[in-house]
């Protein structure tokens, strides 16, 4: 093995995260240790589905994908490492971010998602956890995990894939999906920055339950916005929340638009 395992730093979809140290050059990576228990050729599927998106993926707002090393216990996926750690975890340290930091990391993660829909990849989890932010302030989207080729997603819309208070009206549904969940979790993720709270958070309190968050949702049909966004980001966050996937703005609509 040429890199050394270290401290666990989180969990993703299907592992633990650690931080790791390249034998070789002395640099910093992290590592994915994902434990295959019985052979279960699902997890494994979603494993070679994650490797084989990652493999793909060349783009700044893009965690960068290493390699891969396989053991009998399970499978080691290497990446970049990203010190500053995720969105969700800086907002615990220092709060909620002022506005000319969350439109520069929503700016970012936009690029990303440009990328990653130009090459027919929806994200599917797109939140704080799953996004990371360099030293020099570079955000990069995290953990494919649950995402899938386009082609793809409609074999699988009977699965709810995603967390929830992030998830869009027709994932919850169950109905078609496309890249417009990307969107719909983007713009609750810029909510997440702007207050340093899930959407729904004080709605849903304790009881994270789907049927709950549903009736919210066809009650209010989009998380509460608060009173301080500017003109602007209410009217990117507005369109970005349609009901109907259709009516979205795509994230490439939403950057040569100046959000």
């Amino acid at each position: 093995r040429k890199w050394a395992l270290g401290p666990e730093l989180g969990r993703g979809a299907f592992g633990q995260v650690h931080m790791g140290l390249d034998q070789v050059t002395g640099e910093f990576i992290a590592v994915k240790a994902c434990l295959i228990s019985g052979g279960r050729s699902s997890t494994a599927s979603k494993l070679s589905n994650e490797i084989r998106l990652m493999q793909r993926c060349r783009h700044v707002n893009i965690v960068q994908y290493l390699g891969t090393e396989l053991s009998p216990a399970g499978v080691y996926i290497v990446q970049e490492w990203v010190p500053g750690g995720s969105i969700t975890s800086i907002l615990s340290n220092f709060g909620a971010f002022t506005q000319p930091v969350t439109q520069c990391y929503a700016r970012q993660i936009l690029h990303g998602l440009v990328y990653l829909h130009s090459c027919g990849t929806v994200h599917r989890d797109l939140k704080g956890d799953n996004v990371l932010v360099s030293a020099g302030g570079i955000v990069k989207i995290a953990d494919f995990g649950t995402s899938e080729q386009l082609y793809d997603l409609q074999d699988d819309r009977g699965h709810l894939q995603g967390t929830l208070h992030f998830m869009a009206p027709e994932v919850l549904q169950r109905q078609p999906q496309g890249m417009a969940v990307d969107v719909w979790a983007f713009a609750c993720l810029v909510l997440q920055m702007h207050t340093g709270n899930m959407p729904w958070a004080s709605e849903l309190g304790a009881r994270k339950r789907l049927p709950r968050l549903l009736r919210l949702m066809q009650a209010h049909r989009m998380p509460p916005l608060p009173n301080d966004l500017n003109p602007t980001m209410r009217a990117a966050l507005t369109a970005c929340f349609s009901w109907n996937p259709a009516e979205r703005p795509t994230a490439k609509h939403l950057v040569h638009h100046g959000y």
